[in-house]
Order: C-alpha cells, then structure tokens, then sequence
C-alpha cells in the first residue's frame, strides 16, 4: 500500500520473516512551516546557529515531522520526543521500543523509516548531481568485488555511483554502524537495475554474521534524480 501527495509519500516496504517498515518521504519545502508550539528549546537554539534560513527552516521541519510520526505510532506527546545521537551519530530516542526509527535527508528530501521489532530499520535518499571526484569516490566506497562487477566505465559514472551509495549507506544504517565500518569493507548488489524484490545481503560485521534484507521500493514514482533504498538487518 501506498499514498501520495504533492508533500508526502508513504508506503510500506515488506520483507522476508518480518513485519513491513514504513517508509515516509517528504519535501520540506512543501511542507507547512511548524509553528512554535511545536518546536523544543533546544530545536529553536540549534536552528538559531544557521547561517541559511533555508537550512534552518528545514532543520526544524524535519524536527517536528520526525515527533509528530513517533507519537502517532506510540501515542506520547511529541515533545517528549526529543532524540540525541548515540555514539555512532544515529538518532536515538529513549523507551520507545519496539519502535524503531531510521532518517536520511538530501536537499529538500527527508525520508523517514519506521519498524516495529528487533530489527534495524536503515533508509538513505541522495540526489542526482555532479560529481567531479568520481573516480576518487568510487576508490572509497568500492569493495574490489563491486569493482569487478561493474567495471571501469559503470564504476565512475556518477548516476550509478550515487546508486549504489544510497543502497550501501542504507545498509550501514541497518547494521547499526553506519560510516564507523568502511564503506568498502562490506558488498552488495550494485547492478544499475532497481531491486524491485527484496534481496538477502549476507555480511559479517566485527566477526559477527548479520543478514541484510535490501529493496529499492517501486511503490511509488520516485521524483527524477532522487533515489531511495530501504534495508533491514536480521541478526543471527
């Protein structure tokens, strides 16, 4: 299932021995500008360091809309739904369990995945753009098997560079590492096609095996020049 509007899209992605993560995407400058009474102290401080108005405004939108979704799932009020980054960067809420939560942001994007169980969810959205160190980027994200499989012209070509970043870095996010482990210390499927079905990642992490379950979700038309993966460690 799935529903769309000029500022939200929301589907469901499901996987394989687990319950389906919500996948919330918006466009946060089609976004109504949250009112005060929405926005914590602490929020309004931050945003107040912003040399960009634009950046700031986004900052708290993407705020109030990730509260504003952890309440309607867990009931609470959203304003004691402050999150703090844990020690690998991700943002962590405490005693919301079994509900778990994943964000990514590009530009005016910001995506948020939420799952309810022991698996991490892990959702990344980039942007079609230029990127003049290709070849230095994909010597830094690239395991040697994905460099083989692609081969030199594929494996520079920004489109699919920035392809398989959002599916790597979704991934990473789902391990519950995210970039603390080496980009190119891990392999997944890097064809150019989108991965419709659900596909099984296996990886082992700190000597420790963890299967990956990876889609691109189709459910809806994805804006040109943005891409979305959406991953969901099983851990063994």
């Amino acid at each position: 299932m799935s529903r769309r509007t000029a500022e939200h899209a929301h589907l469901h992605v499901d996987f394989p021995e687990a319950p389906a993560v919500d996948v919330h995407l918006f466009d946060l400058d089609q976004v109504a500008e949250p009112v005060d009474a929405d926005l914590l102290v602490e929020e309004r401080d931050r945003a107040a360091r912003f040399h960009k108005p634009l950046d700031a405004r986004r900052f708290l939108t993407r705020r109030t809309l990730l509260r504003r979704l952890l309440a309607e799932r867990t009931g609470r009020d959203p304003r004691e739904l402050g999150s703090t980054p844990d020690e690998f960067g991700r943002p962590c809420i405490p005693d919301i369990e079994p509900l778990r939560f994943n964000t990514s942001r590009t530009g005016s994007w910001f995506a948020v995945a939420l799952h309810e169980g022991t698996n991490l969810p892990g959702v990344d959205i980039e942007s079609s753009r230029h990127l003049p160190d290709a070849v230095s980027i994909g010597r830094r994200i690239l395991s040697d098997e994905e460099s083989g499989s692609l081969g030199a012209d594929h494996a520079m070509s920004p489109e699919h560079l920035l392809r398989v970043w959002t599916r790597k870095e979704a991934v990473l996010k789902a391990i519950g590492r995210g970039l603390s482990i080496d980009p190119s210390a891990i392999t997944i499927p890097v064809g150019p096609e989108d991965l419709v079905e659900p596909l099984c990642v296996p990886l082992s992490v700190d000597e420790a095996r963890c299967d990956v379950w990876l889609c691109d979700p189709p459910a809806i038309r994805l804006p040109d020049g943005l891409f979305l993966s959406v991953a969901l460690a099983l851990r063994s």
